[in-house]
């Protein structure tokens, strides 16, 4: 059985606590500095994902990401987690399966990549470096405002 992580954040502009699901991701980068990034198609459109998914149970930052990278990539090297980048963000509702609102957390992390073996969950991957972030929607992918704020942030 899958337990859920969740985290109620008690904000001064919220009328109530809200419970939110944390998605942890990884932004892998090559020899080259480029991000990798997986491409996602839903509803006729080509969204680019970053590896990893939802903290279950008891488990840390590194095993979720572990986790994840395996059902993922089918990667099963050490993963070191180098440090958070960026802002904890939220999923637009339009991206979240279970009606549960989410925030998504990104590390930059380190592993030894050998070949990638997607799963079914995404089509194709792609490394991605800051010259690319202006171009990106000219070549029919979306990125999320979350994502791409994380990428400024890690190629500034």
């Amino acid at each position: 059985m899958c337990h859920r992580i969740y985290y109620i954040i008690n904000l001064s502009n919220l009328s109530m606590p809200q419970q939110f699901l944390i998605s942890l991701k990884a932004l892998i980068q090559n020899n080259e500095g480029k991000v990798l990034f997986l491409v996602k198609e839903r509803g006729g459109n080509k969204y680019l994902d970053l590896p990893g998914g939802r903290m279950e149970g008891n488990d840390s930052f590194e095993q979720t990401l572990k986790r994840e990278l395996v059902e993922e990539l089918s990667a099963t090297q050490e993963l070191v987690i180098i440090k958070q980048v960026g802002e904890v963000w939220e999923l637009p509702q339009e991206f979240m399966k279970d009606g549960n609102r989410q925030l998504i957390i990104s590390f930059l992390v380190k592993i030894t990549t050998g070949d990638i073996s997607l799963s079914e969950e995404h089509t194709e991957h792609m490394w991605i470096d800051g010259s690319d972030l202006a171009d990106i929607g000219g070549k029919n992918f979306v990125l999320l405002d979350g994502y791409r704020n994380n990428l400024k942030i890690l190629f500034s």
